[in-house]
């Protein structure tokens, strides 16, 4: 009974060994591992067990997996770009991109090539870039370009001539292209080692910059800074600006109300223009100045006149002043002595009598001296006559007065009027080339009576002449 037990315990253990690993009896121990007596599991297809022994059956799909590719273990290799793949149970790379590319065809380094950059493998693989003359090959983003040697350009952008230009001494495309070199001011210009100068500067033209003469960049005509020469400098000028014309200092321009009018610059504009009728509103002077028959101003930059007295501006031209004179004769007040004609009978022979006269007119102020009588608003003033009419044994007291007017217009401007002892008898009114005649008959007057005679303007300085009138009478 105690021999069979022993036996069958035995056999158990023999027929598990047997199962678990008939090649490994040992390896199968429960007490150390309790998974290691798992049945292997019989895989299919691209399917296998390649961890954790039969516990989760055939887990690695060896046709894809890159660290068990083709076979449990088998890990693809790392690549130089990109990424590792497995398809199909064989190792290779992952696509390349727009930049990289796997231009060798060997998966195990990847997408090797940069086809930016590649002059063998320039934007696609295969695409080689050619030199030029003058020039070695290059590939930029993928375009094929040329290098151009030290000095050499492309300028005509056609890759068949190569590098065509030589920029170090061109002077169209000296150093880029494009680059002209221009004679502005110079008698040449020349390109040398890529960079533009001048052989000298022509006048006014100069540099007065240090270094190599690249430009002729001051006009010595016109530049304050560099005024006829390099660094000479155009001073202040008083009450005004400086200027550089013709290689000297100038005045350049004055503020307002200042006038240059000696054209010395170290005193600029010295003339203050607003009241001084020497300079008014400008080096100009107001015609008249000087003059005897006018005083003239200056009134904020605008010339004034007034005329002396019994002078006249007729012609309204300041430049010859108050050009005519009226003698104030007979004068202008009512039986002023100068206008007293004296004491007539009544015999027509003997007080026969004429007498002249001027009313001349403007449109100034007259003052120094005041002019009595003086009528702003018709530009003239009045003239009276008078005459004292005796009479005598057997006179009749008849009269004849007879007024004329020469050297005016047509327009009626003039009035005359005779009074007898104080009474206006009569008036007239004549353009500026009139006559009147009037006439009283027996006993018109008495011995003793006194004739005033009165003419005077009535239109306005719109009309501006000088009349002449003449007045005969008999008594």
């Amino acid at each position: 009974m105690g021999f069979l037990k022993g036996f069958t315990i035995l056999a158990l253990l023999v027929g598990f060994a047997g199962g678990c690993n008939s090649e490994a009896p040992t390896a199968c121990n429960p007490a150390l591992d309790p998974n290691a007596c798992v049945a292997a599991p019989q895989c299919s297809g691209s399917m296998r067990d390649c961890k954790n022994g039969g516990l989760d059956g055939c887990e690695t799909d060896v046709s894809q997996d890159t660290n068990n590719c083709g076979a449990c273990g088998n890990r693809c290799p790392n690549v130089a770009s990109g990424h590792s793949t497995c398809e199909n149970g064989v190792c290779g790379a992952a696509p390349c991109g727009t930049r990289y590319k796997d231009c060798n065809g060997d998966p195990s380094d990847g997408c090797e090539t940069d086809s930016l950059r590649s002059v063998d493998n320039c934007g696609t693989c295969g695409t080689k870039c050619s030199s030029g003359t003058n020039a070695g090959a290059t590939c930029s983003a993928g375009q094929c370009q040329l290098a151009c040697q030290a000095g050499y350009l492309d300028c005509n952008s056609d890759p068949s001539d190569g590098c065509e230009t030589n920029g170090a001494q061109d002077t169209n495309n000296c150093g880029t292209c494009g680059n002209k070199c221009v004679a502005s001011g110079a008698s040449n210009a020349v390109c040398a080692s890529g960079s533009c100068s001048l052989s000298s500067c022509t006048a006014p033209y100069l540099t007065c910059k240090s270094g190599a003469t690249t430009s002729c960049e001051v006009n010595s005509n016109n530049d304050l800074n560099n005024c006829g020469s390099c660094n000479h400098v155009c001073d202040p000028v008083p009450n005004g600006t400086p200027a550089c014309v013709a290689s000297n200092c100038a005045v350049g321009g004055c503020d307002q109300d200042f006038a240059d009018c000696d054209g010395v610059i170290s005193n600029g504009c010295e003339e203050f223009t607003v009241f001084n009728p020497l300079h008014c509103g400008s080096c100009a002077a107001c015609p008249g100045v000087g003059l005897t028959t006018s005083d003239v101003d200056c009134v904020n930059r605008t010339c004034t006149y007034t005329c002396r007295g019994e002078q006249y501006d007729v012609n309204g031209n300041g430049a010859d002043g108050c050009e005519f004179a009226d003698s104030g004769s007979p004068g202008h007040l009512k039986r002023n002595a100068s206008g007293n004609r004296g004491s007539k009978d009544c015999d027509d022979a003997r007080s026969s009598d004429a007498f002249s006269g001027v009313i001349a007119s403007d449109g100034r102020v007259h003052t120094n001296p005041m002019v009595s009588n003086f009528n702003s608003a018709t530009g003239a003033t009045p003239d009276w006559w008078w005459v004292t009419a005796t009479g005598a044994f057997g006179c009749v007291n008849d009269y004849a007065i007879t007024v004329s007017t020469t050297g005016g217009g047509s327009t009626a401007c003039y009035n005359f009027i005779y009074y007898i002892n104080g009474v206006a008898v009569d008036l007239a009114t004549l353009t500026g080339k009139d006559s009147r005649t009037f006439s009283g008959g027996i006993g018109s007057y008495s011995d003793g009576n006194i004739f005033d005679f009165f003419i005077e303007k009535t239109c306005s300085t719109q009309v501006t002449e000088t009349v002449t009138y003449t007045i005969g009478y008999h008594l």
